[in-house]
């Protein structure tokens, strides 16, 4: 099948369920979730394979629902399951589903199957430590894209031992509950213990969850038997909670076990009940007595509401409940041990009452709902977008692991970098030369002298910088830059710094061509070209990165540069000014300089965004408004204009695309306040000294917010897509700039002129 289609906002999410009998833990889970999911984020459709419970109870919910029959696997070679699974995918594509999340081992088998076909990617939530067969959980990991883990236990019991390729796609997401709905309800436990029969004394001790073996409802009441056993007048009494369905043949057990003489009136048994809140306002204690566990629902829920808990000690309880102030825990299927637990609790109000409320903080901390499912949410994004670099991170790391053998295999011997002049091999773009002016200042603070080889706007950027003493350009294409460096070999230079990250090779090989020792980043295999190669981590910031590559040459101990690291020259500063005069701007009103471009269009706030912002700069007198950008801009600018134009408001005082780059520099230093988007002109505003506030959208923020005071980034919340640096966006637009309101914006512009205006110098070039 060809490639589904750009998803959108919201997104369509199907959640596919093995079955549609009852709802358990792991369905209340995801019936939880689907419940928090930001509707702006994501649109629900649960799938399940007929009438039942949980149809009625989703679409009583308002939840899109539709029958997916997942036949049995019994008999793989019958024609039914691989009809079911076309019919799946099918589906997916007709309902534009952009993932499919699946939880029971069938469901995810289904889900890994069509998505496979439909081109969607699947999740597959993990919310059992007991492993399946080894083949089947490897073939469900390898069918899933991401395999969420419910605790730290079960990715390492379930996940890691099928092997690195299964943990690496594995997150832990531990369960969430609604810490503010569920609290104690004093009128729910005064009509439920009224019902049960129980005195104001009685301490109700609840096993809450389906009756099956794993549980240890066995163990609890043997444990039961031997506390009254010790202590008669003990006033524990146990209530049982849960659905017998499951397996009939340990509930009878269950139910012989109660019945004994010795637990005579301490038990009770009820139904489950989906008003959890009521039946654990009735409890003055959790007892969970499982043998395995995932992540227990009913562990969070009981801490919620303030419960104390007496559990096994098992990792998976450990990870809610770590330490003796959290919990009472016992090793799995001792009865002795769980025994002395409940004589503990039965006796010591003060105990019961410390403990609940540590594991209320702790789920109020650590297992809130919401969290829960902003974390779900964020894989979903994540793996679209990991879905956009896949194809190009495949195909450029196979050119660049064949590009680096090669490279690799020319002889060659490292030399020292050397006293004397350095060339600084400008970087490619304007944005990347701005934040590489920190380089000339360092390396003239150490007395060497520089000079830069380069061409376009970033070698127009650093020829303003007082500390280079010369520049030299070079022709169009590869060809002419190697050319221009081979005819400064013998010039004397005692280095060359390469200032270009980028993964293409030909400033490497310049620097080779000058003949004199090179150093630069060892990034995209070009480290065997350099005699020096320093690391460049992908979350530092890219003016540290240069810093430490200039500190390579001037020493770590030369101190930061002082004083401007632009010199804007006189005859650009005049020419703004006249312009600014002409448009009527004074030299000491307060001026805002919006540049709405940017490389990538997934880099652009937008045309209309930054017209009601402007449009708001305006009505509310605050400061005068520029439109300004490069002639690349000029489409972008007129947008601007006419939404403005549309929405009724003036047009700014200024709007200029055909200002040569010394004069665009002039402008940005007379400005009070720069907004934009991650671009060249945002960073020369930041050297500058200016006062910045910018939306980064999609790059990642640690390596391109501008570094200091004074520098505000926004970015849209709730998106775990943030980060990828995708030039196209997977969902068809890029949400994480459409997310921004105008008005969080005019607020942070608004605040970053009073923030100028406290500073010295205010908007003074």
């Amino acid at each position: 099948m060809s490639a589904a289609p750009a998803p959108g906002l919201p997104l369509r999410v199907a959640y596919l369920f093995g079955h549609d009998h009852f709802m358990g833990g792991g369905e209340r889970s995801t019936a939880e979730l689907i419940r928090a999911l930001d509707p702006e984020l994501v649109r629900p459709l649960v799938l399940v394979p007929g009438p039942g419970e949980l149809r009625e109870h989703f679409a009583a919910a308002g939840v899109d629902t539709a029958l997916a029959a997942l036949p049995t696997l019994r008999a793989p070679l019958s024609p039914a399951p691989w009809r079911a699974v076309g019919a799946l995918a099918r589906l997916l594509r007709r309902q534009g589903v952009a993932v499919v999340h699946a939880g029971t081992p069938r469901a995810a088998l289904y889900a890994g199957l069509a998505g496979r076909l439909a081109g969607v990617p699947v999740v597959w939530h993990v919310r059992e430590s007991l492993r399946d067969l080894p083949w089947y959980d490897a073939l469900l990991a390898g069918l899933a894209s991401r395999v969420v883990c419910v605790s730290a236990a079960v990715r390492e019991a379930r996940v890691r031992p099928l092997g690195a390729w299964a943990a690496a796609r594995a997150v832990v997401i531990h369960n969430g509950v609604d810490t503010a709905a569920l609290r104690p309800d004093p009128h729910a436990r005064t009509a439920l213990r009224v019902q049960l029969g129980l005195g104001p004394d009685a301490v109700l001790v609840g096993l809450v969850g389906n009756v099956i073996a794993r549980k240890g409802h066995d163990v609890c009441l043997e444990a039961l038997a031997l506390a009254l056993e010790a202590a008669p007048g003990l006033p524990v009494r146990l209530l049982l909670a849960g659905r017998q369905e499951p397996e009939p043949q340990f509930a009878a057990r269950v139910r012989a076990l109660a019945a004994a003489p010795e637990l005579a009136g301490r038990v009770l048994v009820m139904p489950f009940t989906t008003d959890v809140r009521a039946l654990y306002s009735a409890l003055d204690a959790l007892v969970l007595p499982t043998r395995s566990e995932g992540f227990s629902r009913a562990l969070i829920e009981a801490m919620s509401m303030g419960l104390p808990v007496a559990a096994s000690d098992l990792p998976e309880v450990r990870e809610a409940l770590p330490g003796p102030e959290h919990a009472l825990l016992a090793p799995p299927g001792d009865a002795q041990a769980l025994a002395a637990h409940l004589l503990t609790l039965g006796r010591d109000a003060a105990l019961r009452a410390r403990l609940g409320a540590a594991g209320r903080a702790r789920a109020e901390a650590h297992f809130d709902l919401h969290g829960h499912a902003r974390a779900v949410q964020d894989e979903y994004f994540r793996l679209l977008a990991g879905r956009g670099r896949t194809l190009r991170r495949a195909a450029k790391g196979a050119w660049l692991g064949a590009r680096g053998l090669l490279v690799r295999a020319a002889p060659r011997t490292r030399r020292p970098l050397g006293p004397g002049p350095v060339l600084l091999l400008a970087p490619p773009r304007l944005g990347d030369a701005a934040l590489a002016l920190g380089v000339p200042a360092l390396l003239v603070g150490a007395g060497r002298r520089v000079e830069v080889l380069g061409r376009g706007p970033a070698l127009d950027v650093l020829a303003l910088s007082p500390h280079v003493a010369a520049v030299h350009g070079c022709g169009p294409g590869p060809g002419g830059l190697l050319r221009a460096a081979r005819g400064l070999r013998g010039a004397g230079f005692g280095a060359v710094l390469d200032l270009d990250l980028d993964w293409r090779l030909w400033s490497a090989l310049a620097a080779r061509a000058t003949g004199a020792p090179c150093a630069g980043c060892a990034v995209a295999g070009r480290a065997p070209l350099y005699d020096l190669a320093l690391p460049c981590p992908g979350e530092e910031p890219i003016g540290d990165v240069y810093a430490r590559l200039a500190r390579a040459l001037a020493g770590p101990q030369t101190p930061a540069p002082g004083g401007p690291l632009l010199a804007v020259p006189g005859a650009a500063q005049e020419a703004v000014a006249r312009r600014l005069a002409a448009a009527g701007i004074g030299p000491d009103e307060p001026l805002v300089v919006l540049h709405p471009g940017a490389t990538h269009p997934t880099q652009r706030w937008g045309e209309g965004a930054f017209a009601a912002l402007a449009g708001a700069l305006a009505r509310r007198g605050a400061a005068r408004v520029a439109l300004a950008g490069g002639p690349g801009d000029a489409a972008l600018v007129a947008g601007v204009l006419r939404a403005m134009a549309q929405a009724g408001d003036p047009p700014p005082a200024l709007a200029a695309t055909d200002l040569a780059l010394p004069g665009l520099a002039a402008l940005l230093a007379r400005a009070t306040v720069f907004v934009g988007n991650n671009s060249g002109p945002l960073h020369l505003a930041a050297a500058l000294g200016r006062p910045t506030v910018s939306t980064l959208g999609p790059t990642v923020a640690a390596r391109w917010t501008p570094q200091g005071p004074g520098h505000t980034v926004l970015r849209a919340r709730g998106l775990g897509c943030l980060g990828c640096a995708l030039a196209a966006c997977p969902l068809g637009r890029a949400a994480c700039m459409e997310r921004i309101a105008p008005q969080a914006m005019l607020e942070a512009v608004l605040a970053a002129l009073a923030w100028a205006r406290t500073t010295e110098g205010g908007h003074d070039a």
